[in-house]
């Protein structure tokens, strides 16, 4: 069974961040364009199925029992049944991953642009949660705008399954940060009611 940390340079606590980075920096450093050594090639689909699987929650969760077991001969409590549907799940990421590098090895401007793109959505959500949950202050309006916006921009010019979940978080993000505002607006000028008409 292929250690799909190792490929992207972690060890098994990776946190999706760490994932997130190791996925950026492996993929720019071997993608067939950058990287002219004989097994950039495959090394590039390496990552790409790594990301693929250790990207989503699920499927990596899915993924580590299944290293555990059959790596590490750690003991399990699922069924017979249960580990075969996962081992389909993460056998479907693989090749999913494989398709996706082998488009990305071809394209590299369309691959710099996946990453970016994708780079940007989950910027704009730490901002728009940070806002949100008051971690950063002082951006208002202009932020749950801008977030609203780009999630309208994402929805229209991209189609793909990543970019329309990512484009509807962006919009939920900034209705939320400007409902969280205008009720912030409402509350204050209530209290300056009250305290000038007492």
């Amino acid at each position: 069974m292929t250690d799909h940390y190792k490929i992207l340079g972690l060890t098994h606590q990776a946190t999706l961040t760490d994932i997130k980075k190791a996925f950026r920096q492996k993929a720019l450093q071997y993608h067939p364009d950058k990287n002219k050594n004989s097994d950039a090639h495959e090394t590039f689909i390496k990552i790409i199925q790594a990301y693929e699987v250790l990207s989503n929650t699920s499927k990596r969760r899915q993924y580590d029992y299944l290293y555990d077991k059959y790596v590490l001969n750690k003991r399990t409590t699922y069924t017979q049944q249960k580990e075969v549907q996962w081992q389909e799940t993460v056998k479907k990421a693989t090749e999913t991953g494989k398709q996706k590098g082998e488009q990305y090895a071809k394209n590299f401007d369309l691959f710099s642009k996946q990453v970016m793109r994708t780079a940007l959505i989950q910027l704009l959500l730490d901002v728009g949660l940070g806002v949100l949950f008051g971690e950063i202050v002082n951006l208002g309006f202009f932020a749950g705008l801008a977030f609203t916006i780009a999630g309208i921009y994402v929805l229209t010019k991209f189609q793909d399954t990543t970019n329309l979940i990512g484009g509807t978080a962006l919009i939920i993000a900034g209705l939320l940060i400007l409902w969280w505002n205008l009720k912030n607006v409402a509350t204050e000028l209530m209290n300056k009611k009250i305290k000038n008409g007492s």
